[in-house]
């Protein structure tokens, strides 16, 4: 998902916005309200299910947009409706054009 489309989703009270980077890459800067789980851990889906229930949506991000990707792709089968920031991170934080 482009991240207009994203930032417009993300508002929705029923989306859940988690952060798939180290805890080092989420301190270092992320999107206000992110919760941050880290995708290397072993315990990964097993801290997703417990902080996420299954009538909740889930926005993904990561730095560039391949971890969060292989996240979505963990957590499809598991129940979850799973979406993806295009980008990443790198996407989010980069200036947008004005009046495009």
């Amino acid at each position: 998902m482009e991240k207009g489309e994203f930032c417009t989703y993300i508002k929705d009270s029923s989306v859940v916005l988690i952060d798939v980077r180290t805890p080092e890459e989420y301190n270092n800067g992320h999107i206000e309200n992110a919760i941050n789980i880290d995708f290397y851990s072993n315990t990964f889906t097993d801290e997703i299910q417990a902080a996420v229930p299954k009538d909740k949506k889930i926005a993904l991000y990561c730095r560039s947009g391949k971890r969060s990707a292989s996240a979505a792709e963990k957590l499809s089968p598991l129940g979850y409706n799973v979406v993806n920031l295009t980008g990443g991170y790198k996407a989010w934080s980069s200036p947008e054009e004005e009046n495009k």
